[in-house]
Order: structure tokens, then C-alpha cells, then sequence
């Protein structure tokens, strides 16, 4: 669908210059009516004198260099074939800027192992070239010259910059022929309207890879001016880009297509929303394709903040329950839908046939009730998360039922490892959190209305805020308040040190401190590196879990009535070496805190 948009953008505008400015059809053997140089065979004969030249228009220049340029060459299939860039023949012309020459030099000593004609822009050789009239600013002149090659009637465009110098027109530079893209006229406001545009920029981007219209965003980074990628996620691909490049990941693939090749269409198939956040799953038309695009609210529209593949279990797994989920839609409004009723689960390629006929013999042997074999569950989930299996070919998907269930289970996969063939529940995790009788079931609360949001933490413990106006902090810093959390004996044993830390004595530090940042992605990004992390849900709440060494974590939350406000839970103990003491005493609060966040206008 969007390759044959573009190829009808490219013939109308094709044809509106033929129409409208004409062009002029120079064959190997045939030079213009306006003044040109003998064609020389060799870089003996005579160029063109400086009077002859100074004559000439733009568009003459143009064909009269080409024209020599291609005589110049001879014929490949008798052996008369001479190449201009190996004996620097392109030096001694009279049409060229002495800068465009310096230029094909350097590109011509930067090739290693092949290359191409920059004079030409292609690695064969055109039968005829067909010059238009040129656009002329002041001294400075562009022309669309196309290029016919043997056997295939539809030319390539390429654009031909000529500056004039001492009333002379010289060729100045050669670039290719851009088709302009077309931005939306209005910005797309839903999940799967922003992924459509996305992948409609990027495939007419990329044009035919059969032609010399082919370009390549991964190599000049023209994703990273896209509008619908979110800050974070465009420095993840500059990093997967460079891994690719040291080898780190093999030989690579495009990460936002998730394959090697280039499909024709990509069309987004089901949104799954929930807690400020979407994902949508999307289909190729390489056959049984799925790929999972997460996406963040950004005002009125939406950014993408990942894409996740099918290569392997989890990203597998994380594509179907994007699927399902989305698919049965919301129980409350009209759009929800019963996928075991209607049988769609039987046209999905994420699951092979024997799991297809299992569920089939499941739902047939319910006489009176009975529960979903996707969900191993009565109730639909409000979220889910996947994690990679211990074992090799599984995940392990955790549903999230609400603040304090999760029912986790163990998805095998079949031989190819890209299909479901079993899901049963992982009686090795916990559904809910441990209880610990010597924790205080007390709870104190904490309320910022600055910044809209409360939580909930032992009574008795002590929240302290922290002065972020210290020496050597930058008056931007976008962290805009922060608090400690700890307790009590922790809070004494901070607050009655004095002097040099004893360097023999256990480290003590406040277990948590919860930090509220002000900005956009590149401000959090600014504070905590790299933002690419697992994803949980607290309380209906869509988070990100950093986990850095040696041994701490941040938890991002983003408040979802202000777009440029973020609150940060950072533990510091609980799975930090040599924190073993202070972690068992936090351990039984760290998950009821971050289930007891609530946000407010």
C-alpha cells in the first residue's frame, strides 16, 4: 500500500516536470545544440576553451559533461572500456568545480572494498540521461538529470548543483533525487494512528530497494528526527545500532522492522491501553509476522517508547498477550469481545495447532461455567508483563489482576520457539505479596499536593525531605524534590554520625528515597542514564524497573494527569551486596510502598 503510494507521488511529480519545464534526451551519442566539447576518447584531447564555456547555460553544462563523461568510457563489452575515475580524466574538465573535484576525490579514497561513481551516483552505467531546465537562484542553479539504464524504460533521478564562477556555470555537487515526504496535516492523536504514520514515513523513507531511490535510516539516522519516537528510544537504537556495528549482536537487522528485509506493508492489527500506556501489535506482509510497538502519551498524541520482537519466547509471548488482550477490549464499554466465543484465537500465528485444538477441547468439555485457558482465569487481567523462562524455549508472563494479585504463568513454546504450545500456571512464584507478622500493619500517609500524588509507609518509620539546594548542584537540575525513607534505627544512626566514616563499620544508608523529577524524557533520561528497563504495574500504575549494579534499582512512575511530572522510588538495599541486615528488614515494605501510590490532579 505505501510503496504504491510512493510510486505514484514519484511519477506525478516526474511527469509535472516533463510537462511543465521540458527536458532534453541525451543519448551516449548525441550532444545538445548549444556549444560542447569534442567527445575525447582519452585525457590528451582538447576540453573545452574558457570562451566556449562561458556561453553555456546550466543545462547545457550538464549535457555536455555527460555526454563526455560517457564517450569517455567506451563500451564494457568490447574492451574499449576506460574508467575516468581511475586515470583522473574528471580533473581535467572545464564543467567542474574545482571543490566538486576535491569532492569526488576524498569519496573515491574513502572506498575499501568497492564502491560507486559519485560523478554518476550508481555503480552502472546509464544507456541515455535526459537533462531538465534548470531552477536558477542568483549564482547558484539545481536541474533533475534522469538516468536510463539498459532493459528497464523508467529512468532515476538524480540532482545536479551548479554554481557560477567568473561568469561561468561549473558543476558543483550531484545528490539524489528526494521525493518529499508529506507530514500529516494534523497530528495523530490515537496509538495506532501514530504507528500507521510512523511506518508510512519509514517505508516511503526507505523507497525501492531495486532502485537507486533506496535509502537507508539506519545509516543516515533519519529516524532520529522522526516525530514519533520518544527521546529515550531513539538513543536505545543508537546503542543497538552500535552493538551491531562492534558485532556484539551478529550481523543485525532493523530494529524497527525487525527483520533484514524490507516488507511492502506494515499495518497495525489490535491496541491493548491500559495505565497511560499502549502497545499495539502489528503485522507485515511477510507472512505470520507480529511485532509488539509500545507507546507513551505525549500531550494530545502518542510517542513510541519501544518495539519489541518475535525473535525469541518472550517477545513471542509478549506479541500474543498484546493481542488477546487488546482484542477482548474493555468489559465496560461496547467494545469488548469474547476471542473464545468468536474463535480468533484459531487464526493466530503465535500459536501452533496443537495448543489451537488443546483450547478447542478445553471450551468444549465446560458444561456449566468454566474459566479461559489463555488466563487460566475467570477475571480478565488489567495488565501483564513477560519475563524470559529459566528454561530454554519458555517466558513467563505475570497478569496483574489488581494492586496485590498477580497470577503468574509458565508459557512453553514449540520447536520453532515462536509459537505457544502449552500454558500452565508457575507454582514457583508467589500470586501474592509475603506477609510478615512483625511488620506493623500501621500505615502512615504521605501527601504532596505540589505535585499530585500520596503514598503509604509503616508508622513508625521516618520520612525526611532532602535539601537539593547544595553546593554543586546545577540550578536546572530537574530532580525538584526527594525525601529519604528509613527506619527509626536507621534514621538515629544517620543522625548522631559525626566526623571521618569509619572504614571498618558496616555502611548505613536509608533504605529508599522516592524523587520527583520535573521535564521530559531527556531531563529523567539526564538523571538515570539509559531509561530502557523491565516493565511492572503498582496499583493500575504502568512503571519501569532500572536495575543498575551493583545492586540498587530506580522505579519510574509517570503521572498521568502531567505529562512533565515523574516520581522515582530508588531501593538501595534489598538486593545490594552487603546489605544483607538492613535488606531484610526493608524487604516486607518495598512492594506494599510502591502498591500504595496514588496520584491526583
Amino acid at each position: 500500500m505505501f510503496r504504491h503510494r510512493f510510486a505514484k507521488l514519484f511519477l506525478f511529480l516526474l511527469l509535472a516536470g516533463l510537462v511543465l519545464v521540458g527536458c532534453v534526451p541525451q543519448s551516449r551519442n548525441e550532444t545538445s545544440d548549444a556549444p560542447a566539447a569534442s567527445a575525447p576518447v582519452n585525457t590528451e584531447e582538447a576540453a573545452p576553451t574558457a570562451e566556449a564555456a562561458e556561453s553555456l547555460t546550466p543545462q547545457q553544462v550538464t549535457e555536455n559533461f555527460y555526454n563526455w563523461y560517457l564517450d569517455f568510457m567506451g563500451d564494457r563489452t568490447d574492451g574499449s572500456f576506460t574508467n575516468p575515475l581511475v586515470t583522473g580524466a574528471y580533473h581535467e574538465s572545464e564543467y567542474l568545480s574545482a571543490a566538486f573535484v576535491a569532492q569526488v576525490d576524498e569519496t573515491i579514497a574513502g572506498f575499501e572494498n568497492g564502491g560507486y561513481d559519485p560523478i554518476l551516483l550508481a555503480q552502472d552505467i546509464p544507456v541515455s540521461f535526459e537533462v531538465q531546465e534548470p531552477a536558477i537562484n542568483g549564482s547558484e542553479a539545481t536541474l533533475v538529470m534522469l538516468r536510463y539504464w539498459g532493459g528497464n524504460p523508467d529512468p532515476s533521478p538524480m540532482v545536479v548543483h551548479l554554481v557560477e564562477e567568473n561568469g561561468r556555470w561549473l558543476i558543483n555537487n550531484v545528490t539524489p533525487f528526494e521525493v518529499p515526504v508529506t507530514e500529516p496535516a494534523i497530528e495523530p492523536e490515537t496509538p495506532d494512528a501514530v504507528v500507521q504514520a510512523f511506518y508510512d514515513w519509514y517505508l516511503a523513507y526507505i523507497g525501492d530497494p531495486g532502485s537507486d531511490n533506496f535509502r537507508n535510516p539506519m545509516v543516515d539516522k533519519a529516524y532520529r528526527d522522526a516525530p514519533y519516537l520518544t527521546e529515550s528510544f531513539v538513543g536505545h537504537i543508537d546503542e543497538l545500532l552500535e552493538a551491531f556495528h562492534s558485532g556484539a549482536y551478529g550481523s543485525g537487522y532493523d530494529p524497527f522492522l525487525c527483520a533484514q528485509d524490507i516488507p511492502t506493508e506494515i499495518t497495525p492489527d489490535v491496541t491493548f491501553a491500559r495505565n497511560d500506556m499502549a502497545s499495539v501489535v502489528v503485522r507485515s506482509s511477510f507472512p505470520n509476522q507480529r511485532v509488539t510497538v509500545d507507546l507513551r502519551p505525549d500531550g494530545a498524541s502518542w510517542r513510541i517508547s519501544n518495539i519489541t520482537c518475535a525473535f525469541d519466547p518472550a517477545g513471542a509471548v509478549t506479541a500474543f498477550y498484546t493481542w488477546y488482550l487488546g482484542t477482548i477490549g474493555d468489559r465496560s464499554s461496547d467494545d469488548f469481545r469474547n476471542p473464545l466465543v468468536d474463535g480468533a484465537y484459531r487464526n493466530q500465528p503465535l500459536l501452533a495447532e496443537s495448543w489451537v485444538q488443546t483450547v478447542d477441547e478445553t471450551l468444549a468439555s465446560f458444561e456449566g461455567g468454566g474459566f479461559d485457558p489463555f488466563l487460566l482465569a475467570q477475571d480478565i487481567p488489567q495488565d501483564f508483563s513477560v519475563d524470559p523462562g529459566v528454561v530454554e524455549g519458555t517466558a513467563v508472563v505475570h497478569l496483574q489482576f489488581g494492586p496485590d494479585c498477580v497470577r503468574h504463568l509458565l508459557v512453553t513454546m514449540d520447536d520453532t520457539g515462536r509459537r505457544i504450545a502449552n500454558i500452565s500456571e508457575d507454582a514457583g512464584l508467589p500470586d501474592e505479596a509475603p506477609f510478615d507478622e512483625s511488620v506493623s500493619t500501621t500505615q502512615s500517609a504521605f501527601v504532596s499536593d505540589e505535585y499530585g500524588f500520596s503514598f503509604a509507609f509503616p508508622d513508625g518509620w521516618v520520612l525526611q525531605a532532602q535539601d537539593l539546594n547544595g553546593p554543586g548542584q546545577p540550578d536546572d537540575w530537574p530532580v525538584t524534590a526527594a525525601w529519604l525513607l528509613m527506619p527509626p534505627d536507621v534514621a538515629e544512626a544517620l543522625a548522631s554520625h559525626s566526623g571521618p566514616p569509619n572504614p571498618e563499620a558496616p555502611v548505613i544508608v536509608a533504605p529508599f528515597n522516592i524523587e520527583v523529577v520535573v521535564g521530559d524524557e531527556a531531563a529523567l533520561a539526564r538523571v538515570y542514564g539509559d531509561l530502557d528497563g523491565e516493565t511492572a504495574v503498582f496499583n493500575t500504575h504502568q512503571a519501569t524497573i532500572l536495575h543498575r549494579d551493583p545492586g540498587y534499582s530506580h522505579v519510574i512512575l509517570a503521572h498521568p494527569q502531567r505529562p512533565d511530572t515523574w516520581v522515582v522510588f530508588t531501593d538501595w538495599v534489598t538486593e545490594f551486596p552487603g546489605r544483607e541486615d538492613q535488606a531484610e528488614t526493608a524487604v516486607p515494605i518495598w512492594q506494599p510502598l510502591l502498591n500504595s501510590l496514588q496520584f491526583t490532579d
